[in-house]
């Protein structure tokens, strides 16, 4: 299943939207993992669909690409703090997952 798939199954009716555009929508909202505030932010788009996972200052912890049958996985280069209002750029690709039903699940190095 693609990630733009299991989030259009899933029930938004409790998490704010906070742009909806032609190109897709894009949802944001916080949760809390060992006592601490995280916010992630979910676009679907055409082809594309992203999962970013940043602190609530923004600064950008985990971030997952999909597009058709392969997830690129990014964290933040060493010593950096890519934020979400700055630069993408700053991000290093650490894995890339083959979902393709024929050939099954694999991970590939980057």
């Amino acid at each position: 299943m693609s990630l733009h798939d299991f989030f259009s199954q899933m029930d938004w009716s409790k998490v704010q939207r906070i742009h909806t555009s032609r190109n897709g929508k894009f949802y944001s909202f916080s949760i809390e993992v060992h006592k601490k505030l995280h916010m992630v932010s979910i676009g679907m788009g055409p082809g594309t669909t992203t999962l970013t996972i940043s602190d609530m200052e923004g600064h950008i912890l985990e971030h997952v690409v999909q597009q058709g049958k392969e997830l690129v996985f990014y964290r933040p280069k060493e010593g950096s703090l890519p934020s979400l209002t700055n630069s993408l750029g700053q991000l290093a690709p650490i894995s890339i997952v083959d979902t393709n039903p024929d050939a099954g699940i694999h991970e590939r190095g980057v």
